[in-house]
């Protein structure tokens, strides 16, 4: 299988925590940025279809007892879907939900000098 790399933008043109939407090859694709690291996902929920870019970037929760803080790990690197509420970890495309269920795929990133480098296979 041939992997295809393709430049998606300077660096500069991505904010951190924000969600950016692209069509490459005919794939939805968004990419969200936390600081200096940069993610691409499938922008389609595994659950029903829902474009994942009109989502919130996010954290996940730490485990705690009812009653306590919640206070979020992660923070920037959880998509989470606008219709469901489900949550995907953007470093593997796994749903956070218990069942381990629903992965939305995920695609290779990487800087070159100021660019903003995505590869598909």
């Amino acid at each position: 299988m041939v992997s295809r790399v393709h430049d998606v933008g300077s660096v500069n043109d991505f904010k951190s925590g924000r969600t950016y939407p692209m069509t490459i090859e005919g794939r939805p694709i968004v990419i969200v940025r936390k600081e200096n690291t940069f993610f691409a996902i499938r922008d389609i929920c595994p659950h029903q279809g829902a474009f994942l870019s009109t989502g919130k970037v996010s954290g996940s929760p730490r485990r705690c007892l009812p009653g306590d803080e919640i206070v979020l790990d992660q923070i920037g690197e959880i998509l989470i879907c606008p219709w469901h509420g489900w949550e995907f970890d953007l470093n593997n495309g796994r749903t956070l939900a218990e069942s381990g269920q629903g992965r939305a795929k995920t695609y290779p990133i990487e800087l070159k000098e100021d660019r903003v480098m995505i590869t598909l296979a």
